[in-house]
């Protein structure tokens, strides 16, 4: 009789709650952990922690000593912890006085992260990835760092980004008034890549934000169960509520989450060009 994979047995769908501990594997075998402090929808804000298990069941047998040293902290969606990708091995009540927890409330802005991000961040905090990698891999893995933490000594740098010793740049605070660089995540289940159909919306979503003067789509990536759109918004306040109601009328409302961040120096010195 064959046997099933442990990974297999263990692939069953679950409801994300809080306090629920989940497993996350990273490139180099290992597992590292993320525990759930707050959800809202598809979205779950999770602490990271630096403990690192050979096993699912390593993982699950050492979970209090593996919870000691919390390193980062974001928002993510939670399709993977629902599909059974990355496993529930426990529950704790969420207990960190010393941590800020973002916001998850109906009416906030969500700033958040693919998927992927967990295990991107906990890669290069252990030197198995530069943590400078791609053009936002340092800003990202800084907004996941807890703010009194320094970056971590076994962290690897390349290209022009600054040494490891030099004081960390502070978290720009989301862009709430005038020009910003609004960044919309569209959802989609697994983490392949999406198929024709879903692209096609995402696209047809992109001509109607531009019809509508929202603002200028500079482009889109696609992966880890995520499509992002980037657009160049000359109003924030005003573009967000128009996103959110084209999203509805595009089917996206319920699987779109939003970032906005300062735009680059170059993207402001456009504007004097807009007619």
């Amino acid at each position: 009789m064959a046997v099933m994979p442990p990974m297999e047995r263990s692939r069953k769908r679950n409801r994300p709650s809080i306090g629920d501990v989940f497993a996350f594997p990273l490139a180099d075998g290992t597992w590292a952990l993320g525990h759930i402090v707050r959800e809202r929808r598809i979205a779950i804000c999770c602490v990271l922690f630096a403990y690192l298990a050979p096993s699912v069941e390593v993982l699950r047998a050492s979970l209090d000593d593996a919870m000691r040293e919390p390193i980062g902290i974001l928002i993510t969606m939670g399709f993977d912890v629902r599909e059974g990708a990355w496993p529930i091995v426990g529950h704790r009540t969420p207990s960190y006085p010393d941590i800020g927890l973002p916001a998850m409330g109906e009416t906030d802005c969500i700033t958040t992260h693919g998927p992927v991000a967990l295990s991107h961040f906990v890669e290069a905090f252990h030197g198995l990835r530069p943590w400078d990698e791609g053009k936002l891999g340092a800003k990202y893995n800084r907004a996941i760092l807890l703010p009194h933490l320094p970056i971590p000594a076994a962290a690897r740098f390349h290209g022009t980004s600054r040494a490891p010793g030099a004081p960390p740049p502070s978290k720009p605070p989301p862009v709430t008034d005038g020009p910003a660089l609004v960044t919309i995540q569209l959802v989609y289940p697994g983490a392949g890549m999406p198929s024709t159909d879903l692209v096609r919306r995402r696209q047809d979503f992109e001509r109607r934000l531009e019809a509508a003067g929202v603002g200028d789509v500079e482009g889109a990536e696609t992966g880890g169960g995520v499509m992002e759109v980037y657009l160049r918004a000359r109003d924030v306040r005003r573009a967000v509520p128009l996103v959110e109601k084209l999203a509805e009328e595009t089917g996206w409302k319920d699987d779109m989450l939003i970032e906005t961040a300062p735009l680059d120096d170059d993207d402001d010195d456009g504007d004097d060009d807009d007619v």
